[in-house]
């Protein structure tokens, strides 16, 4: 699949880096524009390093989407 995600179309999008301080309200954020496109099951991600996709199955991002929503425990009906 190397190269293929080239031919995608892209969607441009501002990232936010950021780093978890549990001692900081508000940490230092620096915005990266990244280009997402998306073929069959995976998301790919451009712009995070030169040269290099990052990509994503669409089953962990909706597995993450599903567990940050799921009632807790003894609240599901």
């Amino acid at each position: 699949m190397k190269g293929r995600a080239m031919e995608l179309p892209k969607t441009k999008c501002l990232g936010t880096w950021w780093e978890h301080d549990s001692e900081t309200e508000h940490p230092e954020t620096e915005k990266v524009e990244v280009e997402i496109s998306f073929e069959a099951d995976a998301f790919f991600i451009d712009g995070l390093r030169e040269g290099v996709y990052l990509t994503l199955p669409l089953h962990a991002v909706a597995q993450a989407m599903a567990d940050a929503t799921k009632p807790a425990k003894g609240l599901a009906s």
